[in-house]
C-alpha cells in the first residue's frame, strides 16, 4: 500500500501525518520549528517516530514559501533546502512541494456545506474563481480558477499588500502601523505578529 508523508510547514509550526489511499490520517504530530535547525532534521525526527511498517514512500509538503524549482527558501523562518536533496536525505522516492495556501486552495472545491460558513449575501456560482486567506506567522493567500475543466491555484504574497482604510478608525490604526514599520502591509495587522 502506498503511503505519503504529508506536512503543513508554516513559519512557526509544522504538522505531519501519514496518509494512504482511502484511510484516515495516521500518526498526526505537531512540532515547533524553532526546536530544529532545518526541515530535514524535523522531518527526520518525525519519520524516526514511525513504526517501520508505516514508513511513507513519498512526501507532499505544503510549505509557507514560494515554490519555484528545486530550491526552497522559507520566508518567516531561516530555512532553505533542495527538494531533491531532502528526498535523498529522508530516503523518500519523491518529495512534492507546494505553497501552503495553494494546498488550501486546491481543497476548496471538495469542501461540503458543513465545512463552510457564508459571510454576506449572494449565492455561489459553479466554476467561479475562489480565494482562500488565512493568518498565521504571516498572512497567506491563494486564488483558484477553473481552466478547461481543471482547477489551478494562483499563489502570491497577499500579506505584503498595503493596507487601505475604509473608515477613520482603520485610518488611525494603519497610521500607527506606518509609524512603527514604515510600510503597513496587511500581514503587519492580520497575522500572528499583527
Amino acid at each position: 500500500m502506498m503511503r505519503w508523508l504529508i506536512a503543513d510547514i508554516g513559519g512557526t509550526n509544522t504538522r505531519c501525518a501519514v496518509a494512504s489511499t482511502g484511510e484516515v490520517l495516521q500518526h498526526i504530530e505537531r512540532f515547533r520549528n524553532r526546536d530544529f535547525p532545518g526541515l530535514d532534521r524535523l522531518l527526520g525526527a518525525y519519520l524516526g517516530m514511525l513504526p517501520p511498517a508505516q514508513r511513507p514512500d513519498e512526501a507532499v509538503l505544503a510549505i509557507a514559501a514560494p515554490i519555484q524549482g528545486d530550491e526552497v527558501r522559507m520566508i518567516n523562518i531561516n530555512w532553505s533546502f533542495s527538494v531533491s536533496a531532502l528526498a535523498r536525505a529522508l530516503s523518500l522516492r519523491r518529495v512534492t512541494p507546494l505553497n501552503d495556501f495553494a494546498a488550501q486552495a486546491y481543497a476548496l472545491p471538495v469542501l461540503g456545506p458543513a465545512d463552510l460558513l457564508q459571510i454576506g449575501g449572494g449565492t455561489e456560482v459553479a466554476g467561479a474563481p475562489k480565494v482562500v486567506l488565512g493568518p498565521g506567522t504571516g498572512l497567506g493567500a491563494a486564488g483558484l480558477v477553473q481552466i478547461g475543466g481543471r482547477w489551478h491555484a494562483i499563489t502570491g504574497e497577499g500579506g505584503h499588500v498595503t493596507m487601505a482604510p475604509s473608515d477613520e478608525r482603520e485610518a488611525r490604526i494603519i497610521a500607527l502601523g506606518r509609524e512603527r514599520f514604515g510600510h503597513c502591509s496587511a500581514e503587519r495587522l492580520i497575522s500572528g505578529a499583527g
